[in-house]
């Protein structure tokens, strides 16, 4: 009863029943259910570390909160956790993040930040650190000057990037991720490009500023 008013109070939720498949398909099956979650929600029976699948989620490295019944307390986030597991995740994926597999619980954490406004010029290490050394609750900021210093390979070839191209790109990284947040929370299919190839969206940023509306 308990699990039934968890399920009829959530906006979403899947179900997977016991399978015999093997190989592959089973971790692609695993893989696709984690991407999905904000949490892992288990009957409290079994024996929980030679379970197959916990197993998995938990070198999986996405910071899905698991949870058992009878006994079910939501812990307050814990920040640094997610923007640790968050780098980490990059770094695993080589910084090719399609849309579409970017797991839920990740993209609740970084389209949940306020918008910034305003922030230091983003073209070298020192500018890094220091976005690094603002208020942990800057999730969203830091994962794009993390991301965009690697690319950019800011330590090989600092004062790379002009600043009016830094702004467009943070811009167009938060609005993706507030589309992919609105299709998923529609049911829409997902749109399919990858979060972090600046190279493409600037090009498609200057092709865009070129084109002359006639009347």
């Amino acid at each position: 009863m308990h699990r039934n008013r968890i399920i009829a109070g959530s906006d979403y939720h899947i179900v997977v029943a016991p399978e015999t498949s093997i190989g592959d398909y089973k971790v692609q099956l695993y893989d696709l259910f984690i991407a999905q979650c904000d949490l892992i929600l288990y009957n409290n029976y079994g024996n929980n570390k030679t379970d197959p699948f916990l197993i998995h989620a938990r070198q999986l490295g996405v910071p899905v909160p698991i949870a058992f019944l009878p006994k079910f307390t939501a812990d307050a986030t814990d920040i640094k956790k997610v923007l640790d597991a968050s780098l980490a995740y990059l770094r695993a994926n080589d910084f090719r993040v399609p849309a579409e597999k970017l797991p839920q619980v990740f993209l609740r954490h970084w389209a949940s930040q306020p918008e910034l406004e305003h922030y230091a010029r983003i073209s070298c290490p020192e500018d890094v650190a220091a976005v690094f050394r603002l208020n942990n609750d800057n999730i969203r900021l830091k994962i794009f000057a993390y991301a965009l210093a690697i690319h950019a390979n800011f330590w090989a070839n600092p004062e790379c990037c002009d600043a009016d191209s830094v702004h467009v790109l943070y811009r167009l990284f938060c609005r993706q991720l507030d589309r992919i947040a609105e299709a998923r929370a529609s049911g829409q299919s997902p749109e399919r490009f990858e979060l972090f190839d600046f190279d493409r969206q600037l090009k498609d940023v200057h092709r865009q500023s070129r084109v002359v509306v006639r009347p």
